[in-house]
This record gives C-alpha cells, sequence and structure tokens, in this order.
C-alpha cells in the first residue's frame, strides 16, 4: 500500500511540473507575437508601421509621410529576445534599423536610411515609441 501511493505522489509531481513549465514558457516572450499594425510620431511626421513575426523572423513595412516628408522601406531581421535589427540593401547605400519592442510599443533608431526617405523626416520613433493599433 505504501508504494502504490509513493509513486502516485511521484506521478502528481511531475504532472504538476510539466505544466507549471507549460504555463511558464507559453506566457514567455518567446510565445508573445509583435505582429501587428503600429502608429506613432517621427521626425518631421506620423509613421504607420505594420509587422509580422514568423517563429523568431520579424518582417517590417514602415511608412512615414507628413508636410514635406515621405518614405517607406520593407526590410526582415532576426528577433533577438526583445529586439530585432534590420538591414536594408539597394544599389550601394545600407539602411539599419534597430527596432526594441517594449511594453508600451515599439521604438525604432535608424542608421543611414536618408536615402529611404526624404531629408525632411526620419524612420526613428520620436518622443516615444509606435503604439499598437491593430493585431
Amino acid at each position: 500500500m505504501y508504494l502504490s501511493i509513493e509513486k502516485n505522489s511521484r506521478l502528481f509531481t511531475s504532472i504538476t511540473l510539466v505544466l507549471l513549465c507549460f504555463f511558464v514558457f507559453s506566457n514567455s516572450t518567446f510565445a508573445q507575437s509583435f505582429s501587428g499594425s503600429y502608429s506613432g510620431p517621427v521626425d518631421g511626421g506620423k509613421g504607420e508601421l505594420i509587422i509580422e513575426q514568423i517563429g523568431n523572423i520579424i518582417n517590417l513595412k514602415l511608412t512615414v509621410g507628413g508636410a514635406g516628408c515621405a518614405g517607406e522601406i520593407k526590410s526582415s531581421g532576426k528577433l533577438q529576445g526583445n529586439k530585432a535589427v534590420l538591414v536594408k540593401k539597394e544599389d550601394d547605400q545600407e539602411c539599419i534599423l534597430t527596432i526594441n519592442f517594449k511594453n508600451d510599443g515599439v521604438k525604432i533608431e535608424e542608421e543611414s536610411c536618408s536615402n529611404f526617405h526624404s531629408f525632411s523626416c526620419s524612420f526613428s520613433s520620436y518622443k516615444g515609441v509606435f503604439k499598437r493599433v491593430k493585431k
């Protein structure tokens, strides 16, 4: 009788641990999807951002516009934690976008992207982050 109770106790403990691990990992950053539409201010105008996440790959389309401001870029990159660095090469030009996913939205910083938008604007988040408008 004692042996049977001990086996049941081990089984119960094993099942509890498996369920606990499932719950923890299913609610972690790895399970979080950043896919959706975002909107926010950029230097010189307004930005519209569409992100499609497939596993740890981020596909991005970013459009900016305003008075004297226009630009668009599409790129892909690998998500590492809550950050992705996307590189777009076109002709002899290279644009680097650093995407940081935060609790309140998406922060974008650009490097060498002026050939992909007007000189009067930027792809970088301005005064905050892009806020999610649609999943």
